[in-house]
């Protein structure tokens, strides 16, 4: 998908975030409920009824005595299981083996498979009118156990347009779902099963390449395809909102007058806030109105948001929906940042600050906070806090807190990686090896190993145990 990507230096109301981590985690975000918490937690009830607290440093709630902290520590390297051949589809179009790369990993557990979707940029023939900007994709299945390719999907056929851009969403089944914004102007939703073969195409609304589509799976397999349209010369966006079952039936189509947010647990994200001129151009505006739907483009709530806070896009640790309903938003602030929990049905019930350099990520009906000051991880129900874990040694830079395809929590620091309990933070495995992920830009977790993208345009499974 195409993202928007910013930095707290470039912008300092804007989250920096992992983008990509989109199809092959299910990530996001934080907090605790004030009233919950002991005195000395530093909470405060505004005029307005609102809980507002922090959780910086020393602040954080103590667990009561029978269940003081204990420590995560990680003893063993990550193992080397195999890796899978070269995954480049042989093309005189492709000319350098560095234009053929891995995008994106997931694992299927439930069919033994590890999914591929391998990109490969055209050269860019003038005579030919191929641009740089076409591609090549194509999903691979590999055997979890050997690593070896049982099947291959080429989205280009011969003859046939090339790919401008690909997303992908993956059901808990094995069957995959594949958009392709194609050169001929077309967008095309592909629905792949894990044996390899279609079980349908169909054709997405739009009106210029530049639309942004995102996917995101429901709760029974169904896919929901969100289009976004370009602004209009009022600076409002239109999101096309289309569900299908997974037979393929188009069982809802409906269109919203906002700018598209995200998709997750089958809750739709707007923002209803029109775009404003800033120097002549069309900017995102500040004081977002945040708005809630549900898969069948129903309104649940809407929300405005302080004047200082801008959402956007594709940024899954700016809001982060928990499997309740429950949403929590993440505003970006110079020292600390601010987190907003709202209820299933809207209510502000909570303002906190934490600080910017905490991770934070769903569990189920609740969320994790790894701080690197004092080198803890907590868990988090909306209404208090009930564990928590010390991490051996000094805080490190580089830190990843997600929560994995199965529902755990991963946390991957410099030199250690650990999967935990989602329930009370038991370590499931603990690895010294975390530099391989960090080092990743593509990994996926499941059945206990780590599977990375290597330079070469192979995979790589790593086991977390001996």
């Amino acid at each position: 998908m195409l993202q928007t990507l910013f930095t707290r230096m470039s912008m300092t109301s804007c989250l920096l975030t992992a983008g990509l981590l989109g199809s092959m985690w299910l990530t996001p975000s934080t907090a605790v409920h004030a009233a919950a918490l002991p005195a000395s937690y530093g909470s405060t009830t505004a005029k307005n009824g609102i809980a507002e607290s922090s959780i910086t440093g020393t602040n954080a709630a103590p667990l009561p005595a029978a269940s003081s902290p204990k420590s995560l520590i990680a003893m063993n390297a990550l193992h080397k299981s195999w890796t899978s051949p070269n995954l480049r589809t042989p093309s005189v179009l492709i000319r350098h083996p560095s234009n053929s790369f891995v995008s994106n990993i997931h694992a299927v557990p439930a069919k033994k498979l590890v999914y591929a979707y391998i990109t490969q940029l055209v050269d860019n023939i003038p005579k030919a009118g191929i641009s740089y900007d076409w591609k090549l994709d194509s999903l691979k299945a590999l055997d979890e156990n050997t690593g070896k390719v049982k099947w291959t999907y080429d989205f280009h056929k011969s003859g046939g347009p090339f790919t401008i851009y690909g997303e992908t969403a993956f059901a808990a089944n094995g069957t995959t779902y594949a958009f392709q914004n194609f050169t001929d102007g077309t967008y095309k939703l592909y629905s792949i099963n894990s044996s390899g073969k279609l079980n349908w195409i169909r054709s997405l609304p739009h009106q210029n390449g530049l639309d942004i589509v995102q996917l995101s799976v429901m709760k029974d397999n169904s896919i929901l395809a969100a289009v976004q349209y370009s602004y209009d010369n009022k600076g409002i966006y239109h999101t096309k909102l289309l569900h299908f079952q997974t037979s393929g039936k188009l069982i809802h189509r409906s269109q919203i007058a906002g700018r598209l947010i995200g998709i997750q647990n089958d809750h739709i994200l707007m923002d209803l806030s029109p775009m404003v001129r800033r120097g002549g151009i069309w900017d995102t505006a500040y004081g977002s109105k945040l708005a809630v739907y549900n898969q069948n483009g129903q309104q649940q709530y809407t929300y405005q948001m302080p004047k200082t806070t801008i959402l956007y896009e594709d940024m899954d640790e700016q809001q982060t929906l928990l499997s309740d309903g429950s949403i929590i938003i993440r505003e970006a602030g110079f020292t600390q940042d601010k987190l907003y929990g709202f209820s299933p049905k809207g209510k502000l019930i909570w303002k906190r600050l934490i600080p910017i350099d905490a991770q934070i990520a769903a569990s189920g009906t609740g969320y994790a906070v790894y701080q690197p000051a004092p080198h803890t991880i907590s868990l988090y129900t909306m209404n208090s806090q009930i564990a928590q874990q010390n991490v051996v040694g000094p805080p490190e830079e580089g830190i990843s807190l997600i929560q994995t395809i199965d529902g755990n929590l991963l946390l991957t620091l410099q030199k250690s990686a650990y999967v935990l309990n989602p329930q009370n933070l038991q370590t499931i495995f603990a690895s010294s090896s975390g530099n391989i992920l960090l080092n990743a830009d593509i990994r996926a977790y499941g059945n206990g190993a780590i599977y990375t993208a290597d330079a070469r345009g192979s995979v790589v499974k790593w086991n977390m145990h001996p």
